[in-house]
């Protein structure tokens, strides 16, 4: 019995020092630059929500998918698409208004293609 309540004793110990340790007491020394300090002055980096993150990613898609449309069906064919799309139901005629070109995209798929060519 003895043995089972020091096990308990012990097990109680290290977790109050692992407590410290992670709220970062306990391992410094006086004079020395220790996780308190460094915590104290680390820089605040800008962090932009991932929201953010994912609605640029998301345009850059979209971006990306328009340019290789135009490039692959040329942007005369990629016009009368987007007029076809513009007569459609209102999920066509939505899609042609997230697909109309846009000043981005045409320079980027005359960019394109004047490297292939």
């Amino acid at each position: 019995m003895s043995v089972n309540r020091s096990r308990k004793a012990f097990s109680g110990r290290l977790h109050r020092i692992e407590d410290i340790h992670n709220a970062g007491g306990g391992s410094e020394a006086r004079g020395t630059l220790g996780k308190s300090f460094h915590a104290s002055h680390r820089r605040h980096r800008l962090r932009l929500p991932r929201l953010l993150l994912l609605a640029a990613f998301l345009l850059v898609a979209l971006v990306a998918i328009k340019v290789a449309l135009m490039t692959t069906l040329g942007v005369d064919a990629y016009q009368t698409r987007l007029i076809d799309l513009r007569r459609g139901h209102m999920v066509d005629q939505l899609a042609a208004v997230v697909l109309n070109v846009d000043p981005v995209t045409r320079a980027v798929a005359k960019r394109v293609i004047w490297l292939i060519n």
